[in-house]
């Protein structure tokens, strides 16, 4: 059976300028570029019930959001879920997951990760003041 089909440049027009919209959105909701020296690593991390091998392995801010990087394990596993502690309570909060890293639009001073129901496991993070966390110390190859 045969068909015919019609192309007009005004709906063609319009689709593109679509795309472009969604294109510069997409842009603009992009992570602006942070220096290294800005970020903030002064996180604890502490197992607190079971022993996930989903532990992260790094959580660090920006000033503005909050980074979790886990084991690149956890992928093919069941994801925990992230409590915010507030006031001895717990708050489910949004997050977004790019590959191997949890990213929160805001700062938290303490969070869980969790993952079950019966037997849960649970990782605490924990924000610490920067003079808390001990400074490494790099020793250097005599010559």
């Amino acid at each position: 059976m045969a068909a015919i089909v019609w192309h007009y440049p005004e709906d063609e027009l319009a689709r593109l300028q679509a795309q472009a919209g969604e294109l510069s959105g997409q842009e603009k909701n992009a992570a602006p570029v942070v220096g290294i020296d800005a970020l903030n690593f002064h996180y604890t991390i502490q197992v607190v019930q079971g022993a996930p091998v989903w532990t992260p392995v790094q959580v660090f801010d920006d000033g503005r959001r909050t980074f979790v990087r886990f084991p690149s394990a956890m992928v093919l596993r069941e994801a925990p879920a992230l409590f915010v502690l507030r006031d001895a309570q717990t708050q489910l909060v949004n997050y977004r997951v790019k590959n191997d890293t949890y990213v929160i639009d805001r700062l938290i001073d303490a969070a869980e990760l969790r993952v079950g129901q019966k037997d849960q496991e649970i990782v605490r993070i924990a924000r610490a003041a920067p003079d808390a966390v001990p400074t490494p110390t790099h020793r250097g190859i005599p010559r």
